[in-house]
């Protein structure tokens, strides 16, 4: 259950810093 959260957390933080990129994205373009 450990691994399955830690797996969810890293999915999380991968995802957010997709989002980040892309709103920089749209600001810059």
């Amino acid at each position: 259950m450990h691994t399955v959260t830690t797996t969810h957390d890293w999915t999380y933080r991968i995802a957010a810093c997709g989002c980040g990129l892309l709103f920089l994205w749209v600001l810059f373009f």
